[in-house]
């Protein structure tokens, strides 16, 4: 029998197998440019004239930004662009700004979504539902609750970086390192709104036209926003939802003499002890601080060991007034859980949270003790 002629033409073998194995390979057939799009950095949430929604974007311009490696970068122009457009929902007023600009908009960027509090403090249900349909908004970036308009915060003009997003951005990078706020994501919120253990919170802030002040929460019990933490309110917050320092207080030690210290915290250690009695739940916090003082008025000559203590005593009666304040705005003005007790207690008394119809009115009428025992372990006194 002849041998076949393909056999000995493996070259012929070689390209058909080749040939067939790229119909396979379909390459990026749908692929897009980062020069075709339009990234947007912060968007920001308005209430409408009509009832409806005002939706504005913030689109950096590289080529007008310090640094930008393209042809003339820097050039003193506008960075940004800020477009608004209407629409009844957050996505329908994004495709109507998508017929206004000429590439696509890209919201995988987004690292900032401010909402007016007018937008917050009515039924969020349908933005969160559009922000966690729409794969492409990350999880991690912040919410803000804008005191006025929320288009403001992306508008307004920092003196010390040309885009207002990365302004912000830092400054909250900064807060959260120093323990001023609390390290928050949109992925908290969506946490918590989901949850029947707690209440979730957002940043909280104020925009003028060329700054920014952002050291308070937006409180809100479940899609809506109540109210909102000052700064110093957010102190007990800070030591019982997320057991970190929080940042320097500054302690009156005789106001009437003018004498007041810097305390300085460095370590916390949190306890809570949960009991279920008669149906009623209680809870006793436990915190001990380790800290410094880093400033004191007091110019008069001193014994060392008396002044310490008597500054650890100031210092822990001034923090367990600012929790009583604190707890007392949560409990019965907001009646929102947003220190996490809820889920402690579900876990102790996993039977008893099966008949709890309403958490936040046992949370409401709960009995909270809050309690500080604060060490100074360096004065800082010079020898008189």
């Amino acid at each position: 029998m002849k041998p076949s002629t393909f056999c000995h033409r493996p070259h012929v073998a070689l390209f058909l197998v080749l040939l067939l194995a790229g119909m396979f390979l379909t390459g990026c057939w749908d692929r897009r440019d980062i020069e075709q799009r339009s990234l947007v950095s912060a968007i920001g949430i308005d209430k409408g004239a009509a009832g409806d929604y005002l939706i504005s974007i913030q689109v950096p311009i590289p080529n007008q930004i310090a640094g930008s490696t393209g042809t003339g970068g820097g050039g003193g122009g506008e960075a940004y662009r800020v477009i608004t457009s209407t629409g009844d929902t957050l996505m329908e007023g994004l495709n109507n700004l998508q017929k206004r600009t000429n590439q696509m908009i890209f919201v995988g960027h987004t690292r900032v979504i401010a909402i007016s509090e007018e937008v917050a403090r009515e039924n969020m249900a349908s933005i969160i539902d559009g922000l966690r349909r729409k794969s492409s908004f990350r999880r991690l970036l912040w919410p803000i609750v804008v005191h006025g308009e929320a288009r403001n915060l992306l508008t307004f003009s920092p003196k010390l970086e040309q885009l207002p997003t990365v302004f912000v951005m830092d400054q909250l990078k900064t807060s959260s390192k120093l323990g001023i706020l609390p390290k928050l994501s949109l992925g908290d919120m969506y946490i918590a709104m989901s949850k029947t253990t707690e209440e979730p919170i957002a940043y909280y802030a104020h925009v003028s036209k060329e700054d920014i002040q952002l050291d308070q929460l937006a409180v809100f019990r479940g899609n809506r926003m109540v109210g909102h933490l000052n700064a110093h309110e957010i102190i007990p917050l800070i030591h019982i939802r997320n057991q970190r320092n929080g940042p320097d207080v500054t302690v009156p030690i005789d106001p009437e003499k003018n004498v007041f210290v810097t305390f300085h915290p460095k370590k916390t250690k949190t306890r809570i002890n949960t009991r279920f009695e008669e149906g009623k739940p209680s809870f006793q916090i436990r915190i001990r601080m380790d800290g410094s003082i880093t400033e004191s008025t007091h110019k008069e000559i001193i014994n060392p060991v008396r002044w310490m203590n008597e500054v650890e005593q100031a210092t822990a009666a001034y923090y367990e007034k600012l929790a009583k304040k604190t707890l007392q705005k949560l409990q019965k003005e907001y009646q929102a859980d947003i220190l996490r007790l809820g889920t402690l207690f579900r876990g102790r008394y996993p039977e008893a949270w099966k008949k709890i119809d309403c958490w936040q009115t046992l949370f409401s009428n709960a009995e909270i003790q809050v309690a500080y025992d604060v060490r100074i372990r360096q004065t800082g006194l010079e020898k008189r």
